[in-house]
């Protein structure tokens, strides 16, 4: 859940500053192994997350380019029951975060977006492109590719998606969030719902563009912790409220 302003009176799609808060909570779980009495007893982890972050920045608009550059702090708490001490992600920290997002017009109907975001509190990251059409004018889909992780965890995935554009309505300019697949380490504040799952983001998609709802299906296609372990990938329903 996040909220954003614009300072001035140019208007969100214009040139100026901006002001953006983002909090999330999810909850998660994966399987691991505890050492008890000399041996590795199968064991699964039940995690909670919780996410607050505060960004000032300023968007730039060059034709049919809009850059959005914004720098603030973070503070996450990780929490996981049993005790994983095999997991760097847990306890609370404290950051700076650092967020890119653009958004290009190739045409009227087709469009371009690459974001980025990297926080210092369990170094997570979040690169995120996106080639979209847009059908109607408020309706587009397309095709997306993403790589996040933490000091703990690393994923690449594809998905494709629906963007719902509000522009028209007072929704204003909405801070990114993700819905995205966590296992062990949560790459932060993923919370798994069934087959759905919330989270906050970069999301990805931090877009720079007019404010959407997104929905698509996401596939991992590479979930490794930093042993490099592979993870078992799946297919997974997601939404992206940015």
């Amino acid at each position: 859940m996040g909220a954003g302003y614009a300072l001035g009176k140019a208007g969100l799609y214009e040139r100026g500053w901006r002001l953006r808060a983002v909090g999330a909570y999810g909850r998660y779980h994966y399987d691991g192994a505890l050492l008890i009495d000399g041996d590795y007893v199968p064991t699964a982890f039940d995690g909670e997350d919780a996410f607050l972050s505060a960004l000032v920045g300023y968007q730039l608009c060059t034709g049919r380019l809009i850059t959005k550059l914004l720098v603030g702090i973070e503070a996450e708490d990780q929490h996981i029951v049993p005790n994983d001490p095999n997991n760097l992600v847990q306890g609370t920290a404290l950051g700076l975060r650092l967020q890119q997002e653009t958004w290009f017009d190739i045409s009227p109907r087709f469009y371009l977006s690459a974001d980025a975001s990297y926080g210092t509190a369990f170094q997570e990251y979040c690169v995120l492109a996106r080639v979209g059409f847009g059908a109607r004018p408020q309706f587009a889909l397309g095709l997306e590719r993403d790589t996040i992780g933490n000091e703990e965890y690393d994923a690449d995935r594809a998905a494709g998606f629906l963007r719902m554009n509000f522009r028209n309505h007072a929704v204003g300019e909405a801070s990114p969030a993700t819905i995205s697949k966590t296992i062990r380490a949560a790459m932060s504040r993923s919370a798994p719902i069934d087959h759905f799952e919330l989270a906050r983001q970069p999301l990805p998609n931090c877009t720079a563009g007019p404010a959407p709802a997104v929905l698509g299906l996401n596939v991992c296609l590479r979930d490794t912790d930093r042993t490099g372990s592979p993870r078992q990938a799946s297919p997974s329903l997601v939404v992206h409220p940015v």
